[in-house]
């Protein structure tokens, strides 16, 4: 009796089939373990554009939320940037500084 070469290689295509099947899913595994620790890993913080060289007529470049605050208002400052995702600029993050100190 003759055997055709697709029957004699049945067990070889069957395997080949399993690794890739298996490849697949753990391709998959591996792919929503990457997008679940880069969702724990973000940081909205380290995506800010350097605003003293970017957005000049942004609010805040020139003083106005940090000028003259005494200690409350410093500490009020300070929870409202905790709040949002903006950063301060080095000159506001110094000056609000020295506020917290008075």
């Amino acid at each position: 009796m003759e055997t055709s070469p697709l029957t004699e290689n049945l067990l070889w295509i069957a395997g080949a089939l399993v690794v890739l099947i298996a490849a697949w899913f753990y391709m998959r595994k591996i792919l929503a373990d990457r997008a679940e620790r880069d969702a724990i890993n973000h940081d909205p913080y380290s995506h800010v554009v350097n605003d003293t060289n970017y957005n000049i007529a942004r609010e805040g470049m020139d003083g106005h939320r940090d000028e003259g605050l005494n200690q409350a208002e410093a500490n009020e400052a300070v929870e409202d940037f905790k709040e949002s995702v903006e950063m301060p600029t080095r000159e506001e993050f110094h000056e609000i500084r020295k506020d917290l100190k008075k």
